[in-house]
C-alpha cells in the first residue's frame, strides 16, 4: 500500500468519525404550520428532533400512539431513529478505513467495504434529507395538539455530504490500488518473457 492510498483512507477514517457525530445531532426542527392562529403565549410552538428519534425508514406513528410520548410528542418520532443506523454504517467506515492503515496490506478489499457503508450512509441521510416532514405535536404546557411541519438541518445535510465524499475516496483507493495491481502483473509478465527468452539463449 503506498503513501497516497494510506492519506486516503485516513480520510475516509475521519469520514466515518464525522458520521457518527452528525448521526447523533438535531436532524429536523419542527415548528407550527400556522402560529399566528393561536392566541397563547405558547404561540410560534418548536422542537427540534435528532436522528437517533426520526425515521423515515419507519413512517410516521399513528397519533394515539404519539400521545403516550408526553411532552412535545410528534407522530414523527421513531423509537429506533436512522440515525443510529447511520453511526453504525459510519463506525463500519472508520473500523475498516483504520484496519487497512494499521495492516497496511490488501487495501482494495478494505475500500470495498468502505464504498458500501459510504453509499449506505448516503442513501439513509439522502432520503431523510429529502422528505417532506410532517406530523401531529403535542405541546408541553396546554396540550394542545397541533399540525407540524419540519425543516431538515444543515446537519443532515452535512452528513449525507460527507457520506458522499467517504464513498468518493474509497472509490479513489479502489482505482489506485487496481492499477497498480495491473501494473505488477505486467512487470511479473515482462520478467517472465525475458527468462524464457533467456533460457532459449
Amino acid at each position: 500500500m503506498n503513501r497516497s492510498q494510506t492519506i486516503l483512507l485516513i480520510a475516509i477514517a475521519m469520514c466515518g468519525g464525522f458520521i457518527i457525530v452528525l448521526s447523533l445531532m438535531n436532524w429536523v426542527e419542527f415548528q407550527e404550520d400556522d402560529p399566528s392562529v393561536f392566541d397563547t403565549p405558547l404561540a410560534g410552538f418548536s422542537f427540534t428532533l435528532g436522528g437517533p428519534e426520526l425515521s423515515r425508514i419507519q413512517g410516521a406513528i399513528e397519533l394515539p400512539d404519539a400521545r403516550e410520548q408526553g411532552d412535545n410528542a410528534c407522530t414523527c418520532r421513531a423509537g429506533f431513529g436512522d440515525g443510529y443506523i447511520t453511526a453504525a454504517l459510519g463506525a463500519i467506515l472508520l473500523a475498516t478505513a483504520s484496519a487497512a492503515v494499521l495492516i497496511r496490506s490488501r487495501p482494495a478489499a478494505f475500500a470495498v467495504v468502505a464504498v458500501l457503508a459510504s453509499l449506505a450512509a448516503v442513501a439513509i441521510g439522502g432520503y431523510n434529507a429529502t422528505g417532506i416532514w410532517e406530523g401531529v405535536g403535542a405541546r408541553s404546557g396546554d396540550g394542545a395538539f397541533l399540525n407540524m411541519t419540519g425543516d431538515v438541518t444543515f446537519e443532515l445535510f452535512t452528513l449525507t455530504a460527507v457520506a458522499a465524499l467517504g464513498a468518493v475516496l474509497g472509490a479513489v483507493v479502489l482505482m489506485t490500488a487496481a492499477r497498480d495491481a495491473l501494473e505488477r502483473a505486467e512487470e511479473e509478465a515482462e520478467e517472465g518473457e525475458l527468462e524464457e527468452a533467456g533460457g532459449w539463449a
